[in-house]
Parts: structure tokens; sequence; C-alpha cells
């Protein structure tokens, strides 16, 4: 075989395969694949540690769309009674986007300002609910970056530093508080 016909088959063979197969960022996934089960990581009641709430989830479209379609699930709460909602009534999703260096940006309305009623920890649960489901959900996604109202913020509620992109913390999830 000579060389361009073997240097052929090992660039352009692969590429369309990932392509075809949704393996790059951004292009759509099989339909093979229609469904899996993501890990949702919810406080427990007691804000000692994340719960795991586990769901079949659409898995068609773009890995924005995927990832829109598991934020929108982790907003809403948890099916089970028993662990808590990971967002608060007034923070809602303005704009989420991952660049290529697999960092996504969450961007989140600006609520009033509610700095004295939240705790140090419910505010760590808060933010890792959102890092981990989507870096432990997604290879994609490395870091997470936190915006607010479109902006970057130092802290969410006034405890904990949001000024850069954040990795998951595994050691917040437990199966039982």
């Amino acid at each position: 075989m000579g060389r361009g016909k073997a240097l052929w088959m090992l660039i352009v063979i692969p590429a369309a395969f990932c392509l075809a197969f949704g393996i790059a960022g951004g292009a759509p996934v099989s339909l093979a694949q229609k469904s899996i089960r993501y890990e949702f990581y919810f406080p427990w009641p007691t804000h000692s540690a994340l719960g795991v709430d586990t769901r079949q989830v659409d898995n068609r479209g773009t890995l924005i769309e995927r990832v829109r379609r598991v934020m929108d699930i982790l907003t809403a709460g948890p099916e089970s009674d028993k662990l808590a909602p990971a967002f608060p009534p007034d923070r809602h999703l303005r704009q989420l986007f991952v660049d290529r260096s697999g960092t996504a940006f969450v961007d989140l309305e600006r609520p009033p300002d509610l700095a004295g009623g939240v705790g140090v920890m419910e505010e760590r649960l808060f933010i890792w609910s959102m890092v981990n489901t989507l870096c432990l959900n997604f290879p994609d996604i490395h870091t997470v970056k936190i915006l607010v109202g479109g902006d970057e913020a130092p802290t969410l509620f006034g405890h904990i530093d949001i000024t850069h992109p954040l990795l998951p913390d595994r050691g917040l999830i437990f199966e039982s508080p």
C-alpha cells in the first residue's frame, strides 16, 4: 500500500467516523444512544454533603443541548424526597456554553442580595452540585466557570471564591449523610 493511501486511511477515515457518530465536540450524538443515565448531585437536607439522583435522560443533540437539558433537570430539583433542591428558587440559568479547553460557563440570573441568608456549606453544595453534575457526566467538560448576570462575580453568597474555573469535588459526595 502506498504512503498516500495509508495516510488517508489513518486520518480521513477516523475523522469521518468521529463526525458521523458525534465524537467531535459539539457534533450531534448518534441516534443509537437516545438516552443514557446521568448522575445529578443534590444536597442532603442536612446540608452536609451531596447525594446522587440517577435519571435516564435524552442524549440526542449537540453537547450544548445535552448540557442544557441536564442543567434544566438540576435546576428543577431532585425526584427523590430524600434530597434537597440544589438551586434556590431565585437562581435560574441564563446562558450556558462550553469552550474548546473544556470549561463550561454557567451564567446564572442575578438575584436579590441573599448573602446574609445562605451559609458557607449551603453555598458550597449549591456550587458543586453544578460542577460535579457537569464534570462527572460529560467527559468534554473539565471545569466550570460560574457567571452572574453575564458578568464575573467574586462569590455567589459571600463565602466561596468563584473568580476562576472550578474542578469537581468527589469528596462532597456521600451515599447517605
